[in-house]
């Protein structure tokens, strides 16, 4: 194995599912030693670059400059390992019987007897790791891969990395961001720009301009599968530097909104809740109503327990993990029917689109209507098309690829059409757990235009978040509640 100095892709042309993803794009040079950002709408072919880099994906055509000498034809898994080129994929896999320590440390145990991991020198191995590089996450060892959160797991999924090769060249993230708290993004940053003083060079793609700003030497554009400008960082000192160069003005409407707020929709007492393993109490003493034509928005890092108040309120807290009252519509209940909820007008927007999302191996279409009590899943006819149409074009996506299913789109793509199926008509409660994530700035702030929309036609909206822009471009109207970890 060796270290590259740079990389370089020239001509690339990537073919996925019979469409043309990558038309011909030649890459600036990627250096060893500093922090490249990739940014663009979605769809473009951001993450489709980095799985090329990384050799998970072969390109139809072009060329691989390595080094500015050596070029290769062809992209290849083991080559991109021979070079120390690694991935961190934008929803990183985790294996859900296996602990944080365990899933960390697969592939690569610290040897103890019977194959088995030495827990405690795997311990000693990586808290040596985390100081080394200045990185204070707070990890529970023992928590099992189905009970981590997002943030979790992408913190699993880099430190996986970091251990399992010491001096990579390059190391590319999709994403990394997107589910990181106020905290740890300060924490994140520090590490990108240890791992490029010790001569890493680190590819990020990210939506979220001000984490680009903040940590960036260089930031690319990418736009309908090419690459269109790279900014110095001496061009961009801020956000609106790369919207900029993304020829993006952001909307002024935003906030300046008002409308009639009725009667409650959701009233939620929270007296205790625990976590889902049985661990001691991480909320307690939480009121949260939620009005007819409201926002109500709750703010939390990834650890304070709005994905613990997303699960209760959608079915999937598990029993005796909460203590409290809930009502909803008038209606007093201490047990989730979301079958129920859906019937009269409770849709759901998770963070783990994958996971509680979409279906992967169904259609587009199939997804979009995968809640419609009315339609049903598998009756097409006149209202299943219209229905269909009138989604779709709030996901502007041709009516061609509707057939095809749904895990041949791109990360951003996909949570579009969770989006777009969540708010529709019909929608008089709707419960989001950071629903922008992973959306390109453009369709972020469409997302913001449909909630008011929906606020405007008498919808209650909870929005839990640890993204506080997500609060402030909201109407200004709607409550915030702040809970502390």
């Amino acid at each position: 194995m060796r270290r590259v100095r740079s990389v370089r892709t020239i001509g690339l042309v990537v073919t996925l599912s019979g469409h043309e993803i990558i038309h011909g794009a030649t890459s600036p040079i990627f250096e060893r030693g500093s922090v490249h950002g990739i940014v663009g709408q979605n769809g473009c072919g951001k993450s489709t670059f980095l799985r090329v880099l990384a050799g998970f994906i072969s390109a139809c055509c072009g060329s691989l400059l390595i080094d500015d000498d050596d070029v290769r034809p062809f992209f290849d898994r083991d080559v991109a390992l021979r070079d120390r080129i690694f991935l961190v994929p934008q929803d990183p896999p985790i294996v859900n019987g296996l602990t944080i320590l365990d899933n960390i440390f697969l592939g690569h145990e610290v040897g103890g007897r019977l194959h088995r991991l030495d827990r405690r020198r795997a311990i000693a191995v990586l808290d040596s790791l985390l100081t080394d590089l200045k990185l204070d996450w707070s990890l529970d060892y023992e928590k099992l891969g189905h009970e981590c959160i997002p943030s979790e797991q992408q913190k699993v999924a880099v430190l996986r990395v970091l251990l399992a090769e010491k001096e990579p060249s390059f190391i590319l993230l999709d994403e990394p961001t997107a589910h990181l708290g106020r905290d740890e993004l300060e924490a994140f940053t520090k590490m990108l720009r240890s791992l490029a003083a010790r001569g890493v060079g680190v590819i990020l793609v990210s939506h979220r301009l001000e984490d680009l700003a903040r940590c960036c030497d260089r930031v690319s554009v990418m736009e309908s599968g090419k690459f269109k400008a790279t900014l110095s960082n001496t061009e961009f000192t801020d956000a609106s530097s790369v919207q900029a160069a993304l020829e993006y003005i952001p909307p002024t409407w935003k906030t300046d909104h008002t409308n009639t707020v009725g009667e409650a929709a959701l009233r939620l007492a929270i007296q205790r809740i625990w976590d889902t393993s049985g661990r001691p109490k991480i909320i307690r003493d939480v009121s949260i109503v939620v009005r007819a034509g409201e926002v109500c928005s709750v703010l939390g890092e990834p650890n304070s327990g709005i994905s613990e108040i997303f699960d209760l309120l959608s079915g999937s807290l598990p029993g005796g993990c909460f203590e409290g009252e809930i009502d909803i519509f008038g209606r007093r209940t201490d047990r989730i029917s979301v079958e129920q909820l859906r019937h009269v007008g409770v849709n759901f927007i998770p963070d783990q689109k994958v996971e509680r999302g979409v279906i992967l191996e169904l259609s587009i279409q199939e997804n979009l209507l995968l809640t419609d009590n009315d339609v049903g899943l598998w009756i097409w006819g006149p209202r299943a098309d219209g229905e269909v149409d009138a989604l779709s074009n709030m996901i502007h996506l041709h009516a061609d690829r509707l057939a095809e299913p749904v895990k041949n789109l791109s990360g951003g793509y996909q949570q579009r059409v969770l989006l777009a199926r969540e708010l529709n008509l019909g929608t008089r409660l709707l419960i989001m757990l950071n629903p922008s994530q992973g959306l390109d700035v453009r369709t972020r702030d469409e997302l913001y235009e449909n909630i008011i929309s929906a606020t405007m036609r008498g919808a209650a909206i909870l929005l839990l978040t640890s993204d506080k822009m997500e609060i402030d471009c909201l109407p200004s109207h709607s409550q915030t509640i702040e809970l502390v970890t």
